[in-house]
Parts: C-alpha cells; sequence; structure tokens
C-alpha cells in the first residue's frame, strides 16, 4: 500500500488538547445545539474555548460570499486561540456541526489559575496552535491540480475511520457532503462534481454520500494524492 505520511493538511483536526480536560472544573460548561454560531461575526473575544463533545467548523465568507471551510475542530481540542491571545476582531466564524459541549475559560482563569499552575497545557496549547498554522497555510499554498486536492481531501475522509479494512479492495467509511467537499476546497460543486465523476470511471471510489464513502482502490487514491 501506498504511504498515507505524504498526506498533510488534513481540515479534520484530531484531538490534541486532551490534557486539557483535567482543569474543565475552571471553565463554564455550554452547550450548543446544530448550526448555532459560537463565536465570529467581528467579535472580540475573551474567552478560550475546548470542545468535549461534539463538532465545529471554522468557516469565512469569501469576497463572492461564498462559505469556505478553513477547518474542523474534533472532540479534545481548544479553538479561538489566535482572537483570543491576537485580541483583534474575529473575521472567521466557528459554527456547530452538530450538538456540542463546551467549556470556556475567561482570560483571568486562564491567566491567574492555569499559566502558573499548569505550564504543560500552555505548551500544549502553543503545539495545538502551530499545528492548526501548518494547515491552514498549507491550504493557502495548494497549486494542485483539482484531481490532486479532491483525492487528498477523500484520504482525510477515509483515515477519521481507524477501524476501516483499508488493506482490502472496497470498504466503507462515513462519508461527506459534496457540498461540504467544495466548500473546504473552494471550488463550485459543479467543477467537483466532475472530478469526483472522474474517480468513479477510473474505479477508485464507488458510492459518494454524506453518510457513506465507498472506496474501491485504496493504492490509487493514495497514489493520485501524493502526485
Amino acid at each position: 500500500m501506498a504511504d498515507v505520511s505524504v498526506i498533510r493538511h488534513s481540515p479534520w483536526i484530531k484531538p490534541a488538547n486532551q490534557l486539557w480536560a483535567q482543569v474543565l472544573h475552571l471553565g463554564q460548561r455550554q452547550q450548543y445545539s446544530r448550526n448555532a454560531l459560537i463565536g465570529g461575526n467581528g467579535e472580540h473575544v475573551d474567552c478560550l474555548h475546548y470542545l468535549s463533545r461534539g463538532r465545529i467548523k471554522l468557516c469565512r465568507l469569501t469576497a463572492d460570499g461564498q462559505e469556505k471551510i478553513l477547518f474542523y475542530v474534533e472532540p479534545g481540542n481548544l479553538f479561538g486561540e489566535v482572537p483570543f491571545w491576537s485580541g483583534q476582531p474575529m473575521d472567521s466564524t466557528f459554527i456547530a456541526v452538530e450538538h456540542c459541549h463546551v467549556y470556556t475559560f475567561t482570560r483571568q482563569t486562564i491567566k491567574e489559575d492555569i499559566m502558573g499552575r499548569y505550564p504543560e497545557l500552555i505548551v500544549n496549547l502553543l503545539e495545538g496552535m502551530a499545528n492548526k498554522m501548518h494547515i491552514i497555510s498549507g491550504q493557502a499554498c495548494n497549486a494542485a491540480s483539482l484531481l490532486n486536492r479532491v483525492s487528498k481531501m477523500l484520504v482525510w475522509v477515509a483515515e477519521r475511520d481507524p477501524v476501516a479494512q483499508k488493506e482490502s479492495k472496497n470498504f466503507a467509511v462515513k462519508g461527506v457532503s459534496q457540498q461540504e467537499l467544495a466548500n473546504i476546497l473552494g471550488v463550485h460543486r459543479v467543477t467537483l462534481n466532475h472530478v469526483i465523476g472522474q474517480l468513479r470511471q477510473q474505479g477508485v471510489i464507488g458510492e459518494m454520500t454524506k453518510s457513506t464513502l465507498v472506496i474501491r482502490d485504496y493504492d490509487r487514491l493514495l497514489t493520485l494524492a501524493a502526485e
């Protein structure tokens, strides 16, 4: 099988800040329903957030009014670090993809209760920020062909499922809608549909819906993603 390590910049951020679970008692627990706005729209941020349940997307509107998804936050991650530390208005928007449980830490709590007593959490926070910057810069500088970019996206979708039998020729994983992929890639859905059709014709993928993605030739998909 081709080496999956060549695939980077996945917009689905795996849990990276689980160390913060030890200080959740210092935060305020909040719940958000699906599609709820958690933060953004030019507001100033004075809190740091930790996602314990659900999934959140960070998105921004393009000049022509279309939504561009920057990345998804999975449980076990902090979010909102940049506007929290910079003090600048938040240009992007955090939206709950599903029902979410979020712990909020005030600036006072971070400075007085966490920074001095839990220095390892601050190091962990910086590592997480660096990873997100790596993801966003990689997406911004990606000048590869659309076939290559779509193939990468589908590999990332497949790699979200840790129990999928990727050595087999046909396996199914939790899918993603074509509109979501178009939003992440910043392309029109019709253009994306054309590339998805190419991959189907080549026997690389099969059914693709929001709930299911069938991979027919994972080695070939990895090769296309690495070109």
